[in-house]
């Protein structure tokens, strides 16, 4: 008896650092889905490496979503792990065993006790989800199906709250004030600038930004515009603030955000074959462009790149690109408000006026909000690089 004591418990301890052996040195399976450019993705990516690199066993496949077949693996795996409709198609999102992780917060505060708890059935499960006879492209299909155009205005509306763009307009309006130019030039400079937001966003649908998003750099380069800008704008606002003191102190002649002496007599004869403000505007135009590509990356991820998809199936073609007119025009509304409002909002005298009277102030005002949006765009810049969370 004592015999069969002995055999069973060498059994035992013999099997059980076996299977915890075979469980330690099985591969950790995660499926990573994100978008170049993405200010959440670019923290989310070295967070995953880091993860990688302190555990071996974690192998990490990556799927950048402006690809077709990644959308539609992406529309099969939210359809089998039942995932939320509002977080469908959201990057970035985590995919392991069986659960999946959505948006940085989640995927921060719950992938280690998932890696921990990790087994080898997990990967069976990612694998046979990943290879199942579920059609992604019909599921993105039958979500657009789901689309109706209050839904869209909504969505594009959210996503047009966009403090980069207001930041941009709120910049042109301020220094057409400062240039004495008057209410048609600051309707008109709204204007180009919407519409150059709207057809951009319109030319990303269509296609365009799809091979933008595709470039392994792009994600870089939406950091370094987020980087210049901020000094710029500091720059602008200190420069703002100095002739501020200087008006205070009676010299007002001498401010610098002002041409140079030597320009002025060519300034005049410039102006008179073309106004400066027309420049203005089609320096709005040009600059909405680059701006509609940082909007583009971190916005509109739940409709946008299912209208997308969709505008290359023919028979609901027609359907997609109007819900994409829809969601644009609803994206420029708030835009579109702000310059209506500062138009509407004072007259040519008034807008004189108060440049005659209180341009001091008007300095000064605008140092603080130069100040303020640079702060913010530094946040913003820090954070796309990793340094803060």
């Amino acid at each position: 008896m004592k015999r069969y004591i002995l055999i069973a418990f060498l059994f035992l301890f013999f099997l059980i650092p076996q299977v915890k052996i075979f469980s330690l040195n099985s591969d950790i399976l995660i499926y990573y889905f994100y978008i170049e450019g993405c200010s959440e993705c670019g923290r989310v990516g070295p967070y995953l490496e880091h993860l990688a690199l302190s555990d071996k066993r974690i192998k990490i496949t990556k799927f950048n979503i402006a690809e077709e077949k990644n959308q539609e693996l992406r529309a099969k795996l939210d359809e089998i792990y039942k995932v939320d409709k509002e977080e469908r198609g959201v990057v970035p999102a985590v995919f392991i065993g069986k659960t999946a992780l959505v948006g940085e917060e989640k995927i921060k505060e719950n992938l280690l006790n998932r890696i921990k708890d990790y087994s080898p059935e997990d990967t069976q499960f990612l694998l046979e989800a990943a290879s199942s006879s579920i059609s992604g492209r019909e599921r993105i299909r039958r979500y657009f199906e789901t689309f109706g155009p209050f839904m869209v205005m909504v969505a594009g509306l959210i996503d047009g709250i966009n403090p980069c763009a207001f930041a941009v307009l709120i910049f042109f309006i301020t220094f057409l004030l400062t240039q004495k130019k008057g209410r048609r030039e600051i309707l008109l400079t709204g204007v180009s600038f919407t519409l150059g937001v709207f057809l951009a966003y319109l030319l990303s649908g269509l296609g365009l930004f799809r091979v933008i998003l595709k470039i392994s750099f792009i994600g870089i380069i939406s950091k370094i515009i987020y980087l210049i800008s901020a000094v710029l704008v500091i720059t602008l606002s200190i420069f703002s603030f100095i002739d501020y003191i200087k008006i205070k102190k009676g010299k007002g002649e001498e401010i610098s955000l002002q041409l140079p002496k030597i320009f002025k007599k060519s300034a005049r004869e410039i102006i008179k074959k073309q106004p400066k403000s027309s420049l203005i505007v089609i320096t709005a135009f040009l600059v909405a462009f680059p701006v509609s590509l940082i909007e583009f990356l971190c916005t509109g991820q739940t409709y946008l790149p299912t209208i997308v998809y969709i505008i290359g199936i023919p028979e609901l073609r027609v359907k997609a690109l109007l819900m994409l007119v829809i969601y644009n025009f609803m994206f420029v509304l708030p835009l579109i408000l702000i310059f209506t409002g500062v138009y509407l909002g004072m007259s040519n005298r008034d807008l004189g006026r108060l440049m005659r009277e209180n341009v001091g102030k008007v300095k000064l005002v605008t140092s603080i909000l130069f100040f303020i949006l640079g702060i913010f765009l530094i946040y913003l810049s820090l954070k796309s690089f990793g340094v803060i969370i």
